[in-house]
């Protein structure tokens, strides 16, 4: 738990996570400042999901660090593609940023994010009913609340 403050308390000025943890020490390196959400950095945004979910809903942290990252990716990282050659509707992806450059290239390792977005909207949903139908569950979280709300543009 000690490491997860850590990370989350060092998580830099735009929400994101660098791709390089220091193992030893769980903080991130002064000169890395590199944000993705393919290789190398992936799996982090999942397991803030996951703990999320693995401690029924009541990791409050992991839930906060998930929900402020996917925005922070939404508002820095995703590109609305107009391509007629490919097909006639827009089409999405999530780029990188290199220090602060933008990169148009999505790593193979992004392609499991829509299967995250909808897990983390699919557990929001979920954990929603429960707190309706179960008068003693805790109330939503502001975290949990945000992630409902924003259910429709992650699917």
């Amino acid at each position: 738990r000690a490491q997860q403050d850590n990370i989350n308390d060092n998580n830099g000025e735009i929400g994101l996570y660098s791709r390089l943890i220091e193992t030893d020490s769980a903080t991130f390196p002064r000169n890395e400042k590199v944000y993705s959400l393919g290789g190398m950095s992936d799996s982090f945004y999942e397991y803030t999901l996951k703990l999320w979910i693995l401690s029924n809903y009541n990791d409050k942290l992991a839930i906060k660090m998930y929900v402020e990252s996917i925005t922070a990716a939404n508002e820095k990282l995703l590109r609305m593609i107009y391509d007629k050659n490919r097909r006639e509707e827009a089409y999405f992806f999530y780029g990188e940023l290199w220090y602060t450059k933008f990169r148009g290239k999505m790593e193979e390792l992004q392609c499991f994010m829509p299967g995250v977005l909808a897990l983390g909207s699919y557990h929001a949903i979920l954990r929603s009913k429960d707190a309706e139908k179960n008068p003693d569950t805790r109330p939503l979280t502001e975290y949990e609340r945000l992630l409902i709300d924003e259910t429709d543009k992650h699917l």
